[in-house]
């Protein structure tokens, strides 16, 4: 599910297939609820599309470097601090993990 939302043209070709196939069995539902339940899935595509948050324009990271780029020395600082946490995280959570 995370795949479609993030790249749904890529993902797409492996849905349609078993979408299709639900939809025009014979058995199941009724049709006025597949038709509801296929214009969710598509209305879903469609708004994953769409979302601003999927253009590199507004991804934080890129525009934090371009930002930065005239003080190299903050932006690597900053970044080696977000490496010392996102370390420590994964520190952190292979301690907790059960053996």
């Amino acid at each position: 599910a995370i795949r479609v939302i993030r790249t749904p043209l890529k993902e797409m070709p492996g849905i349609a297939a078993p979408l299709t196939r639900s939809f025009l069995r014979p058995s199941g539902a009724a049709l006025n609820d597949r038709l509801e339940g296929l214009k969710t899935v598509i209305t879903a595509i469609i708004s994953a599309i769409r979302d601003p948050r999927r253009d590199q324009v507004n991804d934080p990271i890129p525009r934090t470097r371009s930002t930065l780029k005239r003080e190299p020395e903050r932006l690597q600082e900053l970044e080696d601090q977000i490496e010392k946490e996102i370390n420590n995280v994964l520190s952190s959570a292979l301690e907790e993990r059960p053996l």
